[in-house]
């Protein structure tokens, strides 16, 4: 079996692009909080308002926790925002994280940019 090497270079204004969740569950709201917490800003896509103000209210409440778990020390913690519109979630995102249940021990990631 031949190996192809996979080279991926981060866009050059990473630092000012936000990261789109699509998906405000478990997974999802703990993912936000780890990129928050290293100073990326985060969007958070969700059709359920209950699941997109608790993914907002995880997020904030763990920053700080993931920071020192981490040992992160950025300039800024990254802001959470939610919304119930995709299009919304994912203008100008350097990279989109999504996930569906396939079942209830797994999740598929489905795109990163």
């Amino acid at each position: 079996m031949r190996e192809f090497p996979v080279t991926y270079t981060l866009p050059p204004d990473v630092d000012q692009r936000p990261v789109a969740i699509d998906g405000a569950g478990t997974l999802g709201r703990r993912i936000a909080a780890v990129y928050a917490a290293g100073g990326s800003d985060v969007r958070i896509f969700d059709v359920s308002a209950g699941q997109r103000q608790a993914a907002r209210d995880y997020a904030g409440a763990h920053i700080s926790g993931t920071q020192q778990a981490l040992g992160l020390h950025p300039e800024r913690a990254g802001r959470v925002e939610v919304t119930d519109r995709l299009q919304d979630a994912v203008a100008g995102a350097w990279m989109i994280v999504g996930f569906r249940r396939r079942s209830l021990r797994k999740a598929r990631i489905l795109a990163w940019i």
